[in-house]
């Protein structure tokens, strides 16, 4: 489950925890990887005191995710009609999943522009 951490403001994948909601020295241990990939595994913290759960059923956008498919449907529809190479329509394909993500972003209807 994601959490932010209510001190440095990073969101990490909490792996384990243990403890009580009240402060325990001798209980509390959490274990999670932090945004980078680390591992921390049994660090002294308190879950509850600590960090501050994300809800994931929120429906965020992952926008790179987005982009990935976008620019994958796109690719793969254009390569292979023989009139770019595959690095060049690579190349096209993210500029314009990029701007449909830029548009995407503002939301509500966009036709006048």
């Amino acid at each position: 489950m994601k959490a932010r951490d209510r001190y440095t403001d990073e969101i990490v994948e909490i792996i384990s925890f243990c403890g009580t909601t009240q402060r325990n020295e001798d209980l509390d241990r959490v274990s999670y990887i932090d945004s980078e990939g680390q591992e921390h595994p049994n660090e002294k913290l308190n879950y509850y005191w600590d960090f501050e759960p994300i809800d994931s059923n929120r429906n965020e956008i992952d926008w790179e995710q987005r982009r990935f498919e976008i620019a994958k449907d796109i690719y793969s529809r254009n390569y292979g009609n023989g009139e770019v190479t595959a690095k060049a329509c690579a190349k096209i394909a993210v500029e314009r999943a990029n701007i449909l993500i830029v548009e995407l972003k503002k939301g509500g209807n966009n036709a006048n522009d």
